[in-house]
């Protein structure tokens, strides 16, 4: 503590469990900064626990299928595995740093972001059996997207936090535009009946997604959102695109039991038999 010169009441003035983050805070010089209260780690608590009985269902699952359904289960528990792994993170008061206006930004989300979503945007890439470099084009856009948002969230200067965000645009409307134009038209391509499915799942990934650059602008672009409002948006825009979306296609795969990943996967086949 003599490092930075505190008074000697300092660590007095604070809680013990919050002693670490007052510290930290006074070091980068913010006194009154912003940080996540019994709230907010409560909700990422919950968060976690959900993200945890999901994993496990599908872990059992992956268990007992045999067929080739198998992959897609395996990508989803590596995907809630990594989300469980950033909530807990969270919750446990660990991921985080402080950003200029002395808010407490958790950059592991950011991990989480290019990590998880880019596991989900694979599956969407094998449900209309995508080649493996468009997949990896389009997991790529998600990590240059998600360094842009984070870079643009820790500098200082506006002008240049916004021109991140710009930069990050550019990443961004190549893989929108693929999840709900181009691997659509694949989709229906292959039956209506798949193309119906493909869409209901690719708007639970393309609407969080829209959703979350646009409540950036506000959380860590204008500061304008309480922390607690941000916590709260990014967790349901999670929920939506990690946990609705695992429990939407184990329901389908209930439906259509070992045919999902066959029916989606000849796709691929049938359009070069076609140029052939």
């Amino acid at each position: 503590c003599n490092k930075y010169q505190f008074p000697p009441n300092y660590l007095v003035m604070y809680p013990a469990q919050d002693s670490i983050r007052s510290i930290y805070a006074a070091s980068v010089g913010c006194k009154d900064a912003h940080f996540a209260d019994y709230f907010e780690r409560t909700l990422q608590q919950v968060a976690l626990v959900i993200a945890m009985v999901t994993m496990m269902a599908v872990a059992q699952r992956f268990m007992k299928d045999k067929s080739p359904n198998r992959m897609v289960y395996m990508i989803m528990i590596f995907s809630l595995s990594f989300s469980a792994l950033t909530y807990f993170t969270m919750s446990s008061d660990q991921g985080w740093t402080i950003i200029p206006g002395c808010r407490q930004l958790f950059w592991v989300r950011y991990i989480d972001l290019a990590v998880s979503l880019s596991l989900t945007v694979a599956i969407l890439g094998l449900l209309v059996s995508a080649s493996l470099v468009e997949i990896a084009h389009k997991v790529g856009c998600i990590g240059m997207w998600a360094m842009s948002l984070y870079l643009g969230a820790r500098t200082q200067r506006s002008e240049v936090r916004w021109t991140w965000w710009a930069l990050g645009l550019v990443w961004f409307g190549p893989l929108v535009y693929t999840l709900i134009r181009t691997w659509k038209v694949a989709a229906y391509a292959r039956s209506v009946d798949a193309g119906r499915f493909y869409t209901r799942q690719a708007l639970l990934v393309t609407f969080p997604l829209i959703a979350y650059c646009f409540f950036w602008m506000f959380c860590e672009g204008y500061h304008v959102f309480s922390l607690r409002g941000e916590v709260l948006v990014y967790c349901v825009l999670d929920f939506v695109s990690r946990i609705f979306f695992c429990l939407a296609l184990i329901a389908r795969i209930d439906t259509e039991g070992s045919q999902l990943v066959s029916n989606y996967a000849t796709l691929g086949e049938d359009q070069e038999a076609a140029k052939n």
